[in-house]
């Protein structure tokens, strides 16, 4: 029997804008803050958190302060638990190489943003649909196999899942099963009390996004290996191992050209461990991403269950100097938290702080 907690909040029209005023109020005079930014979108409101990254001048003050110490509860639950982003301003500048982020000031000086061209964009589309398309899955599976649901992560880690899928459906064209799981995804985060038996239809919800993200995610495996834009030529592979991103959350590599069922990732759930399963075809990304020198790349290194070694001769140049320019950026942002004795606040790559 599974037990549901944390369900939507029902919350006024204006409780979102309270909330970004009380931040305002908070540091408009608070000299370790040089400008806020939210980032993401308030799409439903009552479940959707508001996203910030605090760009932050040397001389910082207090992290507590930084991480909402001193705001109500409800703003505190609202931003992430009081846990935002924290980077010097040369990071922000360059956030586009990171991924499509879509920050609005709230509060302090303009940030002057990189933009990168065309091309670039391309790549750093593909280089975030393999960072972000195995761990939204891997998070939907272990949702999927506890008792305990928290309604709002479950619908906010959808919603993630449906923004790579989006991405995915730009590239490969739309299916039926992904259509009807974005447009489920988004009744049941704007109407969840209108709805008979949300729960069921959440849980269902998981079922189907497993199955169909694991299906695009190897029609992507395929559409790749007839383009250049992440290997040259063809890969030939024989290793198989895991990489554990999360405590207890691994991608398994698997040496298979078949296609790849949910249902084979969740049987390899034993012992409190979850797993999703991919083709070793994507391991160099990974693999580059933990080659590059600094925290973030060591960490992720130390995170694979052997070592091995890949030559990386044959990965398209621009793909791959994307990751390291990606990796480089997080790292800057790192190096900018240890300075300063941050415990949190990595953008995107948390885990690997």
């Amino acid at each position: 029997m599974k037990e549901y907690f944390n369900l939507p909040e029902k919350v006024k029209d204006d409780h979102y804008e309270k909330v970004r005023e009380e931040v305002k109020k908070l540091f408009s005079k608070d000299k370790s803050v040089l400008s806020i930014y939210e980032y993401g979108s308030v799409s439903s409101p009552g479940v959707s958190d508001i996203d910030l990254i605090f760009i932050l001048r040397d001389e910082i003050l207090d992290e507590g302060s930084i991480d909402l110490k001193d705001a109500s509860d409800a703003t505190k639950r609202l931003v992430a638990d009081g846990t935002v982003i924290k980077m010097p301003k040369e990071v922000m500048e360059d956030i586009f190489y990171i991924d499509e982020l879509f920050p609005r000031k709230l509060l302090g000086e303009d940030i002057s943003f990189t933009q990168p061209t065309e091309e670039e964009k391309r790549y750093i589309k593909s280089v975030a649909l393999i960072d972000w398309m195995p761990e939204r899955l891997l998070k939907l599976g272990k949702m999927h196999n506890t008792d305990q649901v928290n309604v709002n992560h479950t619908l906010c880690t959808l919603h993630s899942f449906c923004y790579s899928l989006k991405s995915l459906n730009n590239i490969l064209g739309e299916t039926d099963e992904s259509t009807n799981i974005i447009q489920l995804t988004a009744e049941l985060r704007n109407n969840w009390y209108e709805l008979d038996s949300p729960e069921i239809q959440l849980l269902r919800l998981i079922e189907e996004a497993l199955d169909t993200g694991h299906i695009r995610l190897f029609d992507y495996f395929q559409y790749l290996k007839g383009e250049d834009l992440y290997f040259d030529n063809q890969l030939s592979l024989d290793l198989e191992l895991d990489l554990e991103l999360y405590p207890d959350c691994f991608i398994r590599f698997s040496d298979t050209q078949s296609p790849i069922g949910y249902r084979d990732s969740l049987k390899l759930a034993k012992d409190g461990k979850s797993f999703i399963k991919i083709p070793n075809y994507f391991l160099p990304h990974f693999y580059c991403q933990s080659i590059q020198g600094g925290r973030i790349s060591n960490n992720i290194s130390t995170k694979f269950t052997k070592e091995f070694q890949i030559s990386l001769d044959a990965i398209n140049h621009l793909y791959r100097g994307t990751i390291e320019k990606k990796v480089s950026i997080m790292e800057q942002n790192a190096q900018f938290l240890i300075k300063h004795n941050l415990s949190s606040g990595l953008i995107r790559f948390g885990f690997h702080f």
